[in-house]
């Protein structure tokens, strides 16, 4: 049976699918990765574009040496728009619709894509401008040390030795990946909104708690 739920959603259809990311750091010639499974139901608005997805999962954890962590976040990073380039914004679906050949105009033109999106198994090599946001902590223990990681120069903040093999992203029926940031983050509160529980955010540059871990979803 396919993976994809067709149904009423306020004003129409909503497109339910899961992605696998699979993550490699080669950290000083050790080769280290994570993968992760993240269910994502898309829908469109009334004024023909697209709702926030509704996400349920959680970041792709990599420990690394001396204690550092990478997080490959549920978001995408902030980047110069450029034309003709899909970007992990709230989710991935632009990059896999048009990575794989598919519609990306479903949310007010043709829904073909997204609704063959679920029976498509290709794994695709991303770019790093399709990359989602990299985080790691100065230290693990204190919200306020969070730092974005370059995907093309993670040696700026994780030392030299360190760079981003490779990262990967498929659509899969694979199970929602749980379990993997609470071990590692054990103070992370998703009913706050930012990851320290402040009010503005500032002080952890206005990462959300719902970047690490996301489940506001009944089914799945």
């Amino acid at each position: 049976m396919s993976a994809l739920a067709l149904t009423l959603a306020g004003c129409g259809k909503s497109y339910t699918y899961k992605y696998k990311i699979t993550v490699s750091v080669r950290d000083h010639g050790e080769l280290r990765s994570a993968s992760n499974v993240v269910s994502v139901q898309e829908a469109p608005t009334i004024n023909n574009g697209a709702a926030r997805p509704v996400l349920c999962g959680e970041a792709a954890v990599v420990p690394l040496r001396d204690g550092k962590v990478l997080f490959a976040l549920l978001k995408g990073a902030p980047h110069v728009v450029v034309m003709g380039q899909f970007q992990w914004l709230t989710s991935p679906t632009g990059v896999l619709l048009n990575r794989l050949g598919l519609e990306t105009q479903w949310s007010w033109k043709d829904d073909s894509g997204i609704r063959h999106l679920p029976d498509t198994k290709e794994i695709i090599d991303l770019k790093y401008y399709e990359m989602p946001d990299f985080v790691t902590f100065g230290e693990l223990q204190n919200p306020t040390t969070i730092r974005r990681v370059d995907p093309e120069h993670p040696e700026w903040t994780l030392g030299e030795g360190v760079r981003i093999d490779k990262v990967t992203l498929q659509v899969t029926d694979e199970d929602v990946t749980r379990g993997g940031v609470d071990p590692v983050l054990p103070w992370l509160n998703t009913w706050t909104e930012f990851i320290d529980g402040s009010k503005w955010g500032e002080p952890v540059h206005s990462y959300r708690s719902r970047d690490f871990k996301n489940c506001n979803r009944l089914t799945e």
